[in-house]
């Protein structure tokens, strides 16, 4: 709110040659001892009250004799912050500058000066003054001789005439303040980051036209990176989003210390422009001259600065950026077309393994187009439920039976063919896509289960994968637990799959979770043991039932023996903590005849059979899964 200061000026300046016209000001101003004493006495005699008969004003009197001095006097008074309200200015001052001249001249310092002309006759007519002085609100003409009242009402309205311009011109530029900031704050929240205070979307492309501009037009080279953090989500969804937007703040802050860094030794003469347009999407645009060595080596600094731990409020985290490339000399005329390309590269690098750069060039640009198709295909195919379930069945080492199954999504696309997992299930992942099609895959391999429970009269179990995406859904668990209760599938008999690096990416987000489903009876199982780090460590921390000892260690085993004596340490403390054991990848023989001398409880694989399509795996289990089957004849049958 805007306060306002209610106190009036009352300073006065006179100018005027002759001594006994300032005494008569004084007298109209401050009033004369004698009339004073008179106004009392006759209030007295009357009854009144003196202070209803004169307004109770001090008045602060300057005296000039000649126009120069009143104009020092002006001067001094403006220097001081103290500037007269009112001048009252004589017409005739021989030998010195006249009215007209001392008003233009006291204007000239002050121009919020109110003036009286104070003549009895002029050497100017009225017309002349306003084309010398101009028309004006601030000057008034007084005619000598003058009476004390037109004085004291003179000084008493136009005091208070200044000061009330004053007050309001203060307010004005109060509020022209008030505005100016507010529209900076506005211009600078339509062009940068509320978040991190750098460059948004909107400033980053503003910048990049103006760079294409001056590469079409001088060759100044540019480049952009496009930095998108790896694990991000993880972090953000188990931490909670305000170590989320902490982890933000501080990446924005470590980019723009590489920059200082870099720009104050040896890229002096690069222009950079950080942003973040998104998430947790970083852009970092560079002019700069010479070769893409010197963009490399600031991307270089970048993945290295990244990469260091974060302390968020007590808690060490850890996470590393994916960086993509692309530079002018592609000739772009779209500042989209140039971020395009720069994602592309990240993509490339993401999917090359993360924590590193990839310069974009037509093989990124193909492949990124690649992955847009695919992207939209694979949301047709999960609109349109397309995708299919085989099943690889998990054998008991021990007599052959046919334990259960493990569901794996496939999907034939009608133009594209066989689309392997490998390609759209990261997709599908990164788009969210993953949430929908899980749950088809989950419903559909429950509901098979239940059939084949029913049409074999056998405990038969089917493993489901779920993904990292999956289990931080908030409504996983309901979800299951409302399935399970529709299909009714023999209790214990559905198991869920999660990975080794999805246990240990998040491991205080998943674990309430996976202790949840552990309460709906459902076995977990820890997919690709042994690929990742801690997992010794984990087991105590989780509901892990079951292991599925990686493919990698069972191929090796008959290679190196190194393998195998890790694949017995495995099997020992499984036993320990009475823990199944599961191998995957079993291919051939020596493999199987190794992993029965270790006693290991189960295994699947090509050995056994591929996975196999609802019709293929419904026969092989009405050729002998109900009876204690030859390991030879499931193998034949696969």
């Amino acid at each position: 709110m805007i306060q306002c200061d209610r106190k009036i000026n009352r300073r006065i300046l006179i100018i005027d040659d002759t001594e006994s016209i300032h005494q008569d000001f004084c007298k109209a101003l401050q009033g004369d001892p004698d009339d004073m004493d008179l106004a009392a006495e006759e209030a007295e005699l009357f009854g009144e009250s003196e202070a209803n008969n004169r307004p109770n004003i001090t008045y602060q009197v300057d005296s000039a004799m000649q126009g120069r001095d009143g104009l020092s006097k002006v001067i001094a008074a403006v220097d001081e912050g103290q500037p007269y309200a009112v001048a009252f200015v004589d017409m005739r001052m021989p030998p010195g500058w006249d009215g007209v001249q001392t008003i233009s001249r006291l204007w000239e310092k002050d121009p919020n000066l109110q003036v009286v002309i104070c003549t009895a006759y002029s050497d100017y007519s009225w017309e002349q003054i306003i084309e010398r002085l101009g028309m004006s609100d601030r000057m008034l003409i007084l005619k000598k001789p003058f009476d004390p009242a037109e004085v004291a009402q003179l000084a008493l309205a136009l005091t208070e005439k200044w000061s009330v311009t004053h007050q309001a011109n203060n307010m004005v530029r109060t509020l022209e303040k008030l505005v100016e900031d507010r529209t900076n704050e506005l211009r600078h929240a339509a062009t940068h980051d509320n978040l991190t205070g750098l460059a948004n979307r909107t400033r980053i492309e503003s910048c990049l036209i103006k760079a294409i501009t001056d590469y079409q037009a001088t060759r100044h080279k540019y480049a952009v990176m496009f930095m998108d953090l790896d694990r991000f989500k993880i972090i953000n969804d188990s931490l909670g989003h305000k170590i989320g937007d902490a982890l933000l703040k501080e990446i924005a802050n470590r980019i723009t210390i590489v920059i200082e860094r870099m720009m104050q030794s040896t890229h002096r003469d690069c222009t950079m422009t950080p942003g973040r347009i998104g998430g947790d999407e970083f852009v970092l645009m560079v002019q700069y001259s010479g070769d893409h060595q010197r963009i490399m080596e600031i991307a270089a600094q970048m993945l290295a600065e990244i990469r260091k731990p974060y302390n968020l409020s007590g808690r060490e985290c850890h996470t590393t950026t994916s960086i993509g490339v692309t530079f002018g000399e592609f000739d772009y005329d779209d500042p989209l077309d140039v971020l395009r390309d720069a994602d592309a590269a990240m993509y490339r690098a993401k999917s090359d393994g993360k924590d590193q750069c990839v310069c974009f060039d037509q093989s990124v640009h193909e492949a990124y187009m690649d992955r847009l198709m695919l992207e939209e295909e694979l949301r047709i195919a999960v609109e349109d439920h397309s995708a299919t379930m085989h099943y690889q069945p998990i054998v008991d080492l021990r007599d052959g039976r046919i334990l259960g199954f493990e569901a794996l999504v496939r999907w034939h696309h009608a133009r594209l063919g066989f689309i392997s997992p490998v390609r759209f299930i990261p997709i599908a992942e990164e788009t969210g896509l993953i949430v929908p099609l899980g749950k088809q895959i989950f419903t559909m391999a429950v509901k098979q289960l239940v059939a084949w429970q029913k049409q074999f009269n056998l405990p038969l179990t089917m493993n489901i994968n779920l993904s990292k995406r999956q289990v931080i859904e908030p409504d996983l668990v309901n979800w299951i637990a409302h399935l399970l209760k529709e299909e009714k599938p023999i209790a214990g008999t559905v198991k869920i799959e999660v990975t080794e690096s999805v246990i240990m990416d998040a491991p205080d987000l998943i674990a309430p979770t996976l202790h949840q489903l552990r309460q709906l009876n459902m076995p977990i199982c820890m997919d690709d043991f042994g690929t990742g780090h801690s997992s010794l460590h984990c087991l105590n921390r989780f509901p892990i039932d079951v292991l599925k000892i990686d493919r990698a260690f069972i191929n090796n085993m008959s290679i190196q023996r190194d393998y195998s004596a890790v694949v017995f340490a495995i099997l020992t403390l499984a036993q320990n903590m009475n823990v199944q054991v599961v191998a995957e990848g079993l291919e051939t023989e020596d493999q199987l005849a190794q992993l029965q001398a270790l006693d290991c409880d189960a295994a699947q694989g090509w050995y056994f059979a591929r996975d196999l399509n609802v019709m293929d795996a419904t026969a092989l289990l009405e050729k002998g899964a109900s009876m204690a089957v030859d390991l030879s004849v499931i193998r034949r049958a696969g």
